[in-house]
């Protein structure tokens, strides 16, 4: 693993045609794929879909099998994790208490950014390789589905920041959203759970 500068990661999106902030990712086109669970913030809220702690992490093996599926189709082999367009890498609120809900989540995300030296509030990436961090991978996945994390996940070289959402749905910010949508059918074959819906850009 290894660290990536803000700077660089702004260049990265800017050459893949892909928004650094709020307001230029609204002019990103997207897909989305989202589970038949409407969960929100996960399974301690009384918010979304009203279901188990056990059927929570068995939709979230779903999900994380398909973005599996995805890298597999894709030939994606390396990542970069970082906030990107959002502004932090937590919810803020996690900075500010011990009580929240997913603190848990919160503590192994936080104790992953500081041993690769990603300090609090820094929008440093770190690259990683796919198949060597399908933990790491997964972990981020429950942080974002959990309300706590907003870090995403970027292929330069397939020009797709993926950002996963406490709704239970990965976004696939891309200006390749043909090419994207037809490996995503293909793959949503295997996971009858799961739908994709898109946007095009405003």
């Amino acid at each position: 693993m290894k660290r990536v500068f803000s700077k660089d990661l702004s260049k990265q999106l800017k050459m893949c045609g892909i928004g650094t902030d709020s307001d230029s990712i609204e002019s990103t086109p997207y897909l989305g794929v989202c589970h038949k669970h409407d969960w929100d913030h996960g399974y301690e809220t009384v918010y979304g879909f009203n279901g188990t702690r056990r059927e929570f992490y068995a939709d979230l093996r779903e999900m994380y099998g398909f973005l599996m599926d995805y890298f597999s189709a894709t030939s994606i082999t390396e990542l970069i994790i970082a906030p990107f367009y959002r502004y932090d890498q937590f919810d803020k609120r996690y900075y500010n208490t011990k009580e929240m809900p997913g603190m848990d989540i919160f503590k192994e995300i936080r104790g992953f950014l500081l041993g690769n030296g990603v300090r609090k509030g820094d929008k440093t990436g770190i690259k990683l390789l796919v198949l060597e961090n399908t933990n790491i991978i997964e972990m981020i996945l429950e942080g974002s589905f959990r309300g706590v994390s907003e870090l995403c996940l970027f292929s330069h070289e397939h020009q797709v920041l993926i950002e996963p959402h406490h709704h239970f749905d990965l976004f696939f910010w891309s200006q390749n959203i043909e090419s994207n949508k037809e490996v995503i059918t293909d793959i949503l074959i295997k996971h009858p759970s799961l739908r994709c819906f898109e946007r095009q850009a405003t």
